[in-house]
């Protein structure tokens, strides 16, 4: 289930990349963007054929909403309890099978966190990284995907915040919702917990810091001109704003350079310390 679930939430961003960016206008001609219409061409083609008028616009969406459903029958067809359950930041979200259309219940939300997080990331992204003067073209397909948030991103106190307590108050609602269907128990979901778990489920994007750290280090092994093209520039982009403060320590040792692995560590261990102080406010 876990490959499966894998890929279809990997498409679903694909998805959101061609819900939020139209086919027209200058991103035509980028590279990423355009290998991404080839992967999601059989599905939106097809769609938008169905759909008629308009279907190029609405396609997309449709088409994450159809990943929704196949992923929430792969739920209600599991036959294990561990499947029934959803970790949202620290709130497990246990399901009731007996009611119907509980695995799309699951689905649901499990996407739409997918997406709070996709766009919390490259939020913070844009706010820690100069982002605004880059133009390889992963730096154009990011800023074009956060150009709904432009207005709230020019204060970088204001925009994160607006995202975390949104997506707050939506869980909270959704919440409410599961209850009032049966999906979910009879618990009480405040909003001090969804606040909660909006933020454990930012801190825990530094998992994936981390990755972007180490596949950095690995790519510079087979180019060490300094150049950063292809991957390593979009990975510098992403990485630099947390091994920048470890360069200036100059670390490097024997002719290796530590400042990745001293940057992974001090990332885990924010990671672990973030955790357990969100942990210890969770109201029992």
């Amino acid at each position: 289930m876990g490959i499966i679930e894998t890929a279809l939430s990997i498409y679903f961003i694909l998805l959101l990349i061609r819900a939020v960016i139209p086919d027209t206008g200058q991103l035509t001609f980028n590279h990423p963007y355009r290998f991404i219409v080839k992967l999601t061409g059989p599905v939106v083609n097809n769609l938008a054929k169905f759909m008629g008028r308009g279907g190029r616009v609405w396609a997309p969406i449709l088409g994450m909403l159809l990943l929704v459903i196949i992923q929430g029958m792969f739920y209600a067809g599991a036959t294990t309890g561990e499947d029934r359950i959803f970790i949202c930041g620290l709130t497990p979200w246990v399901f009731s099978s007996n009611i119907a259309l509980w695995g799309i219940g699951k689905s649901l939300v499990s996407h739409l966190v997918l997406i709070y997080q996709v766009y919390a990331l490259l939020l913070f992204i844009s706010l820690v990284s100069p982002l605004a003067s880059s133009s390889d073209q992963i730096s154009r397909l990011i800023k074009a995907m956060i150009r709904p948030l432009e207005r709230f991103r020019q204060n970088r106190v204001i925009a994160p915040a607006i995202v975390v307590v949104g997506f707050s108050l939506l869980l909270t609602v959704i919440w409410k919702i599961y209850q009032a269907v049966g999906w979910l128990r009879a618990e009480d979901m405040i909003p001090l917990k969804a606040g909660l778990d909006s933020i454990a489920l930012l801190v825990r994007l530094i998992s994936i810091i981390i990755w972007l750290i180490i596949a950095r280090a690995i790519f510079s092994w087979f180019d060490s001109s300094g150049r950063y093209g292809g991957p390593l520039s979009w990975l510098k982009l992403f990485t630099d704003p947390f091994t920048r403060p470890f360069r200036r320590l100059n670390l490097v040792i024997g002719g290796f350079d530590l400042t990745p692995l001293a940057a992974i560590l001090a990332l885990y261990i924010i990671l672990n310390l973030s955790m357990r102080i969100l942990v210890s406010l969770y109201p029992q």
